[in-house]
């Protein structure tokens, strides 16, 4: 069982229907991630939200699935003031309409958290090892078999699950390509 199971150290937030698996190669953990998008389109699982974590060098580096970063929404801001401001004022419009349509879309963005929380995953990140990365991923509904039978495709190590109906023991039996469904 792994110690984070052994002593429940809780997330500052735990979030329902999450599963969080720890690989040694960054390209595993997209790899997962591309698995379950697989089992959503098959209807075998319901993806909420996903996000890969990677450490590297020292620095943390979280990719989200669902949410805009705050450079895209102040290109997307500054975009649409702009063309606002350029029909009603002109080239004052335009130049004011860029410059508050790109700070909004930018404050928006750094504000809004949908799925997973943010602050969880940066606790994912601080206890992932160096050089390694997660796939976290949000299951409303799943099914559990199909679950399972996937994860017996990877090794990994199961860093935190939510799942209700799958014992943390089945989930890292799969990992270690042992065990039934």
């Amino acid at each position: 069982m792994s110690d984070m199971f052994r002593s429940r150290n809780p997330f500052p937030t735990d979030p329902a229907d999450v599963i969080a698996i720890e690989f040694d190669d960054p390209l595993l953990a997209q790899e997962a991630l591309l698995a379950a998008t697989r089992l959503s389109r098959r209807g075998s699982l319901e993806l909420a939200d996903a996000v890969i974590v990677n450490k590297t060098k020292g620095k943390t580096r979280i990719t989200q699935t669902k949410e805009m970063a705050p450079s895209q929404a102040a290109w997307m801001g500054s975009w649409m003031a702009g063309i606002t401001g350029l029909l009603l004022a002109g080239t004052t419009g335009w130049l004011v309409g860029i410059a508050v349509g790109g700070l909004a879309g930018w404050f928006w963005a750094q504000r809004r958290d949908i799925g997973i929380p943010n602050r969880w995953l940066d606790e994912v990140g601080r206890r992932l090892r160096p050089e390694h990365s997660a796939t976290v991923v949000m299951l409303p509904r799943f099914h559990r078999a199909h679950l399972l039978a996937e994860l017996r495709r990877f090794r990994g190590r199961l860093m935190y699950s939510t799942l209700p109906g799958v014992e943390a023991e089945a989930i890292e039996e799969a990992l270690e390509g042992q065990g039934w469904v």
